[in-house]
Order: C-alpha cells, then structure tokens, then sequence
C-alpha cells in the first residue's frame, strides 16, 4: 500500500502506521532493508510517534546499523542516527563518548574529534565532554598545533568556555592530559591562556613555566620563556 499509486489509500495507510504502536515493530525490517536516504526517512516518520514501543533487540539492531552507515559515509546514517537519538537519547551520547574514548587512545584525534561533535548539543554532554571536545579539536590540528592557526584559536576558546564553569578545574585537567597534550600542545594552551585575563591567565603562565622548567633549552622552552617574557611574567 505504501509503494502504491493510489494516493488517497496511501496517505490513509501513513495515518494508520504513524497511531499504531504495533508499526514500529512491523516497520524496522524494511528500514533495514532501505536502499537510501529518502526511503530510510519515508520509514523514520511512520516509526518515530511510537517508537519507545520497539524492545532492547530491535534498538540494537537500529544502533548497529546507524553506526554501520555512519562509518561507511552514507547518507542513509542521517535518518538512523535520527531515530536511535529519539528513542534513547542517553543511550546514542553514552554510545559516542565510547567511540571517542577508543579514539583517542588509538591517537585518532579527528576521528575522536567527530564522534563527540555528533552529541555536543545533547543534555548529555558536560563539562568533561567539552573539555575533551576542545582537546581533540586541538590535537586534530596536527603541524597546525600553533597558537596562531585558527583550528588552534577556536579549541582554545572552547577551554576558556569550559573553564567558566565554577565546578570545572581546567588546571586540573589540563595536568592529567599532559602526556596526551605533550610539550607543543601544553604550550600552545598556555600561549593562549595567559592572554586572557585573571584566573585563565595564571593558569597559562603556569603551563609555560612549567615548559621552561623541564626544558629551558629546548625548542618549547626557549619560546615559553619568550613569552612569558613578553608577557611581563618572566
């Protein structure tokens, strides 16, 4: 009925579908089976008024195929990743810091960087997962990590955004990624931080410092001591 040319019946059947809660079930295999975007859509419409009826099993399955499309790059993902965030919107945030998480630890920063940018508007998404939004958007700038490249420029002021929060320790944080930040990416944050004003700007003069301690005549060291210099903080 739905492939029909008889419209009239076609949009009866829609209305039919969209206030039956027994439709979700009935509907999920064809969208499985959806050869693209657009019938992947027509399906979501008439699965989504009821969609909190289909069980653990049938999410799983919507989940897995989501994330399928969504790594392939097609366009299908759109309409999937929709509907898994619709049913279980705790769920689809938990499911992406994961892969955030895996990403990271395997050093694939854009990668890490794009997964957490799927949920950044969720209600889901705190202080910690900004926090490390921002520093994977600075780590994916690879040979761009300088204080002057604009990718550098928009992660550094996601931290200050972060850093605003009276229950978030930006300091803190900052020190348990060291290892992952390392000297460039330290320096680069202090850089901009310690042109900011009070609180920020201590912290950013502590990074630098702390560069100029460990290395005083290395690359990072020598330029943390310039700048701290010019700073008038030397």
């Amino acid at each position: 009925i739905l492939d029909g040319r008889d419209e009239a019946l076609r949009c009866s059947a829609v209305r039919a579908l969209q206030q039956s809660t027994r439709a979700p079930s009935l509907l999920l295999p064809r969208l499985l089976a959806a050869k693209d975007a657009e019938e992947a859509w027509s399906l979501v419409h008439l699965i989504r008024p009821n969609a909190d009826r289909l069980g653990s099993a049938e999410r799983k399955k919507l989940a897995a195929a989501a994330l399928r499309f969504l790594d392939k790059g097609d366009r299908r993902a759109e309409p999937f990743l929709h509907l898994f965030r619709h049913i279980d919107d705790r769920g689809y945030a938990r499911t992406f810091l994961d892969r955030a998480t895996r990403a990271k630890r395997a050093k694939k920063y854009t990668e890490a960087e794009r997964n957490l940018r799927l949920i950044s508007k969720s209600p889901h998404f705190d202080g910690e997962a900004r926090f490390q939004l921002a520093l994977m958007s600075l780590l994916a700038s690879g040979s761009e990590l300088s204080p002057n490249s604009p990718k550098t420029r928009q992660a550094l002021e996601a931290l200050r955004r972060t850093a605003q929060r009276p229950d978030f320790d930006l300091e803190a944080h900052l020190k348990k990624e060291g290892r992952v930040l390392g000297p460039e990416g330290l320096y680069a944050v202090g850089f901009g931080l310690i042109e900011g004003r009070g609180a920020l700007r201590d912290v950013g003069a502590r990074l630098l410092r702390a560069q100029v301690k460990k290395g005083p005549r290395t690359k990072v060291g020598r330029k943390a001591k310039a700048k701290l210099t010019t700073e008038g903080l030397a």
